[in-house]
């Protein structure tokens, strides 16, 4: 998966989703896991494969077929919040997922879709109190100034975004 995120983000595509095919179908039923530390278990849940997913084409989306990767990742991240009644999800990596998702939203010119997910994400921060995330939703917010200067709601979440 690590290999697949590092050849994504060299825009690299048929190498990335080759390695991240290549780690699923790998890893798809492996009952291995007694054997790993607590660490490892604890930060790679089956949470990791759609975050990987959709962090992958969200890479691959700045270097072409920007349109198609930048739905897949969408596709890809959804599917993080979809395993929350199955799996347990930490509120970091739904939080994680959730401002991906608004990246990707940005790519795609989708100001409703970016507005919601930053609104959600700021509660979210809040609540987890977490300094990488909200660097994650400012990051984001400078891009959806760029992309929408004229937009009063995207000028208007800087506080929301930029307070606590």
């Amino acid at each position: 998966m690590s290999l697949a995120r590092a050849y994504a983000d060299r825009g690299m595509a048929g190498e990335a989703l080759k390695a991240f095919e290549m780690a699923r179908e790998h890893f798809q039923g492996w009952e291995g896991t007694e054997s790993l530390p607590v660490c490892v278990l604890l930060d790679e849940g089956a949470y990791r494969e759609p975050l990987y997913g959709g962090y992958i084409h969200l890479r691959l989306g700045e270097y072409g077929e920007q349109k198609s990767h930048l739905l897949e990742a969408e596709r890809w991240l959804a599917g993080v919040e979809e395993m929350v009644s199955v799996v347990s999800v930490p509120g970091r990596i739904r939080l994680e997922a959730l401002n991906l998702r608004g990246e990707a939203a940005i790519g795609r010119g989708e100001l409703e879709e970016y507005v919601s997910y930053t609104v959600e994400g700021a509660e979210g921060v809040r609540r987890l109190g977490s300094g990488k995330r909200r660097q994650e939703l400012v990051s984001n917010w400078k891009r959806a100034l760029e992309r929408w200067p004229w937009e009063k709601r995207v000028r208007e979440l800087g506080e929301l975004v930029l307070s606590g």
